[in-house]
Parts: C-alpha cells; structure tokens; sequence
C-alpha cells in the first residue's frame, strides 16, 4: 500500500487515541462533582434516560478504545493481506486504500460522538447537536467508501487473470462473526449492574426489561441471542468446511456470507437489548432479505457450476 496512505491511517489512528484519552482525563477531573448516581445515558430526545453509578461513566471511553483497536487491527490486515478479488494490481491498491480510510474516518466521527458523550456526562447536560450531526457523517462516509470501492472493483476488473480464490473473504468473514459476537460477552459484563436503567430500586432486582414484550424478564435471558448466534455460527463453520474439503466453491461462500449477516445483525440486536429498545421490524427485514439474496446468489452459482 502507498506510504501516504499509511501515514494517513496512523495519523488518524493516533488521533483517535489523543481524543480518547483526553475525554477520559477531562472526566476524571470532574468525577468529585458527579453524583453517585448519575446521567450516564440518553434516549432519542437527547435527555439522559439512565441513571445509574458514575462508573459507567467510562463507557464511552471502553467504547472508543475497542473501536480504535478494532481499527488498528483492520489497517495491520489490510496492509499485509491481498483482498481476494480478481482486480489488477492498482486497482487492489486503490480498494485497499479506499477500505482502509472510510474505516479510519468512521472511527474518528464515533470517537468525537463519544467524546461530546464524555462531555455531557462530565458536565450532566443534554447531548449536544454536534452528536447527531456525527453519527449522520459517519454514515454518510461509511455510504460514499463502499460507494468508491464498488466503483474500483467494477472500473479494475482482470479479465484476463484466473479467477482468485475466496481465502481472504473467508477468514475475513469467519474473524468478523466470531469477534463480533464474543465482543458482546464483556459489554454485557460491564452494564450487567446497571439494568434495569430506569429503575434506581431493588424492585426489579435481577430484571431487565425486554421493550418488545413490555415486561420486566430475567436478565439471563440476555444471553439467549449469543447462544443463538454461536449455534448458528457453529452450524456454519462445520457446514463450510465440509465444503471447503469438496471444493465447493457456491457453499463456502454462502456459509460465509450468512456468518459475516448473522455475526452483523445479533450484534446490533444485542446492542439493541442492552439499551432496553425495542428489536425492529426494519432490522429484521433487512436481515431476512439479506439471508434470501445470499440463498439466491448460492442456488444461481451452484446452477452454473452444474452447467459447467
């Protein structure tokens, strides 16, 4: 990859590292002045919705860190792997930087998300503007960085190559689900205490609420999605590699796919559960459609591998 594109990447990697860190000394400076129990989250009206010990002030900061590292190890595998795609050789490098950047550049707009987060804890206020106005860029830069590499990929095909393995996509998928979901277990750990958010008594104690039933259930229940999902993924592995062994190519990517979806989605609805919020309609189509495109796309590859 070209040095410029390093240097940019650890330029804004070091920077994440500097925002974080300097949110989390600036709350420590105003950790007297907080509360024991404290406004440490908020709803959609940008007003705190949880209140609970100003230990879970540092949330933001764990946040931050896991995504800077995630970061970190994305740009170290980008740097020293080949994507995989039957592309020419510039165009593997301008993917590789397209890639690398939109993850660098969503990471700095979430770690400033979190660090007006840090602020407004430190100083027990609403979340500022600035918060919406960040989340809609990061999105917006994730959009146009997939946009530009479907671009790449399409404008620096290598038509006259054979046709690359899917090692790359494969490990990359079987990393992504895997750490995803193990990645839940210590958030869980950390808000374990807090829930259920809106109650500061024993009288829901061992409870959370579960907002699509409308009711305080066991907070063990909160497990059942990584049981799921770790069935599911189990499944898959087993399937894919008994694939892998037979050289069918249509199955591996399949069962790859449906792992990189499902790792995705369970993660998010976890994320969804711990802020006691309702699971989506919307998700949940996305995720059963994503499943049927995947189905599709294996039923119509398989054909033509038949046929050929």
């Amino acid at each position: 990859m070209h040095k410029t594109i390093k240097l940019i990447h650890r330029i804004l990697i070091f920077l994440c590292i500097a925002v974080t860190a300097g949110g989390l000394v600036y709350y420590l400076t105003k950790w007297n002045s907080l509360p024991e129990l404290a406004g440490i989250h908020f709803g959609s009206d940008r007003n705190f919705d949880v209140y609970a010990s100003r230990v879970y002030g540092f949330y933001p900061h764990l946040i931050s860190s896991i995504t800077i590292g995630i970061t970190a190890f994305a740009g170290w595998l980008i740097g020293r792997k080949g994507t995989g795609l039957n592309i020419t050789e510039k165009g593997e490098r301008l993917f590789k930087a397209e890639i690398m950047l939109t993850i660098d550049v969503i990471t700095l707009l979430v770690t400033l998300t979190f660090l007006e987060w840090t602020m407004a804890v430190s100083h027990q206020r609403a979340l500022g503007n600035i918060a919406l106005v960040l989340i809609f860029a990061a999105f917006i830069a994730g959009a146009v960085g997939i946009v530009a590499e479907i671009i790449t990929v399409m404008a620096n095909k290598n038509k006259s190559a054979v046709k690359k393995g899917s090692d790359t996509f494969h490990r990359s998928c079987r990393t992504a689900s895997w750490l995803l979901t193990v990645l839940y277990l210590p958030l869980l750990a950390f808000c374990w205490e807090r829930l259920p958010s809106g109650d500061v008594t024993d009288q829901y104690h061992g409870l959370a609420y579960f907002a699509n039933f409308d009711a305080y259930l066991s907070k063990w229940l909160l497990l059942v999605p990584s049981a799921v999902v770790i069935a599911i993924l189990a499944v898959l592995e087993v399937i894919g590699g008994r694939a892998k062994k037979r050289g069918s190519e249509a199955l591996v990517r399949f069962t790859d796919r449906l792992k990189l979806i499902n790792g995705l989605f369970f993660f998010w609805w976890d994320l969804q559960l711990l802020c006691e919020a309702p699971l989506g309609i919307i998700s949940t189509g996305i995720y059963a459609a994503l499943c049927v495109v995947c189905a599709v796309l294996y039923l119509v590859k398989r054909h033509k591998a038949q046929k050929g």
